[in-house]
């Protein structure tokens, strides 16, 4: 996918002849995670977690929030994604304090040092990245209802993943799945017994959900080099279908005009140029 152009025309297909040069692209391989993060300070700046309250049922509450949260992306084939302002609304701080006094492998850790904890898994700590979205794939991956998979999580810290390593790319093993495994692009490796004794299906849930956590985030900015962001298969874009229209001269494939979502990049009244099946769509970026 690319965004903008030096000139300020349109992206089109020619500009991608010139991938690989340096001075006239720049290839965003994080999906935008780093810039969303940088233009946000509360989600860098810790500060103080509000304790005065618990909710019992936060861990359903929060897998049903996240559930109703999604959002049919145009590229169709069932693909969803949560918009990353109604995500940070569900997770905050103080959610993330209350899921950790629900789970067992904290019960023993003094009520003072919950705070602690939960700060460093919103924000970060040193120079592990901040893992509530790893946090939520605990929960969206229980064995029982209402019971998140804390074996998972604990594995998860213990291998140094965080929300950096996401989405995961499967890599496929044999016909059975008995190979597969689920490999991070930031260390160049599955992390190790993270699936071990989980079925593909539990595994498959798992990759799903990565991804709806984690559309692109698409930044335009005039005179700046235009940007191309690496995605793989069933990658969310944060768009939905506005209309369909009929193709422009020399395309024969589908054209729908798309909207983007309010909170899924930092740039507005530009065009937008996507390339994928089954679309080849050219959209003004209009925001919701």
């Amino acid at each position: 996918m690319a965004t903008g152009s030096e000139s300020g025309r349109p992206a089109s297909l020619y500009q991608f002849t010139v991938i690989d040069d340096p001075n006239k692209v720049t290839i965003v391989s994080d999906r935008g995670e780093s810039q969303y993060r940088s233009e946000r300070p509360e989600l860098t700046h810790p500060r103080p977690i509000r304790t005065t309250e618990l909710n019992e049922n936060v861990v359903l509450d929060t897998i049903g929030k996240l559930q109703d949260a999604l959002v049919p992306c145009f590229l169709g084939h069932g693909t969803k994604f949560v918009p990353r302002d109604k995500f940070d609304k569900i997770i905050t701080p103080e959610v993330v304090f209350q899921i950790i006094c629900k789970m067992r492998m904290f019960e023993g850790m003094h009520r003072e040092e919950k705070p602690k904890i939960a700060q460093s898994i919103y924000y970060g700590d040193g120079a592990l990245g901040p893992r509530r979205k790893l946090l939520c794939l605990v929960l969206l991956s229980y064995n029982f209802p209402g019971e998140p998979d804390e074996q998972l999580f604990a594995t998860a810290m213990g291998t140094g993943m965080s929300d950096n390593c996401l989405p995961l790319s499967y890599v496929e093993g044999d016909d059975d799945g008995l190979d597969s495994a689920l490999h991070c692009k930031l260390h160049g490796k599955a992390h190790e017994n993270l699936w071990s004794t989980r079925e593909r299906q539990a595994r498959d849930y798992f990759h799903l959900w990565s991804q709806r956590l984690n559309p692109a985030y698409i930044t335009w900015e005039p005179g700046a080099k235009h940007r191309h962001y690496v995605l793989e298969e069933g990658d969310p874009l944060p768009m939905t279908i506005v209309s369909h229209e009929e193709p422009r001269r020399g395309f024969f494939q589908q054209a729908v005009r798309v909207r983007m979502d309010a909170s899924g990049g930092a740039f507005t009244n530009h065009t937008v140029t996507t390339i994928g099946a089954p679309f080849i769509s050219s959209a003004r970026a209009d925001l919701i």
